[in-house]
């Protein structure tokens, strides 16, 4: 049976390749299923569920009838599950790790690193705006955790990040790196830094800022995305 993460990967893709019309026109979640197993599979609903409670594939009502789409606007969540990696699925946390966490996403350090990290993002089922991040580089060690606190709080570890982020004064035509935050507030970013990475991977999914190339990663503030007091003009 193939796992949730590889069913979530399968099902999107589909969507992206028929990407033209933007639907895929079924009247039950059932025939989703059977288009790819030809059979039902638990992991496979299990799978579906989570896409549409993460609002991936959205439901929506064209005469009278049901059909599923997918929300190309969550582009970098469409990204990340198409290049899921199956070693990340054995590196998920346990549901005993995660009890009153909704998993929001996941990213690896390095693809070609032999002991890469997996982190896997989280907010707290009744405090959405509470991250905490969990970081497994062995299955069968616990994972180390970082709570980084609500966007809300502006006493939070993420939002002591984020002031240091907008308080950085080295840009280059508006770009930054991430060293250079780190190197100015060394207290709120962590002495390994894990906090500062995780608070970045989240800042650049809520869209607060974005971010260009791939080795060499560089970040701007986006604009007017965030009604906060702590955000630029």
């Amino acid at each position: 049976m193939a796992t949730i993460g590889k069913w979530k990967q399968r099902i999107v893709e589909f969507f992206v390749l028929h990407k033209n019309s933007k639907v895929y026109r079924i009247s039950n979640e059932t025939t989703l299923y059977n288009h790819f197993a030809g059979n039902f599979e638990i992991n496979a609903q299990k799978a579906f569920e989570e896409l549409r409670a993460t609002e991936i594939v959205m439901q929506i009502e064209i005469g009278r009838k049901m059909y599923y789409k997918i929300n190309f606007d969550k582009s970098a969540a469409i990204k990340a599950i198409i290049e899921f990696d199956e070693t990340g699925e054995k590196m998920r946390p346990t549901s005993e790790e995660t009890v009153g966490l909704r998993e929001e996403f996941m990213q690896q350090s390095n693809n070609r690193a032999r002991n890469r990290s997996f982190y896997y993002y989280y907010t707290e089922k009744r405090n959405p705006g509470y991250w905490v991040v969990l970081i497994r580089t062995k299955p069968t060690t616990r994972p180390e955790k970082i709570r980084l606190g609500s966007i809300d709080d502006d006493k939070s570890r993420i939002m002591g990040i984020w002031r240091a982020i907008c308080n950085i004064r080295k840009c280059d035509n508006g770009f930054f790196v991430k060293k250079w935050v780190e190197d100015d507030n060394q207290r709120v970013c962590g002495n390994n830094r894990r906090p500062s990475k995780a608070a970045f991977a989240i800042f650049v999914r809520m869209g607060w800022l974005e971010s260009v190339g791939e080795r060499s990663i560089r970040y701007r503030i986006v604009r007017g995305t965030k009604n906060h007091k702590n955000s630029p003009d």
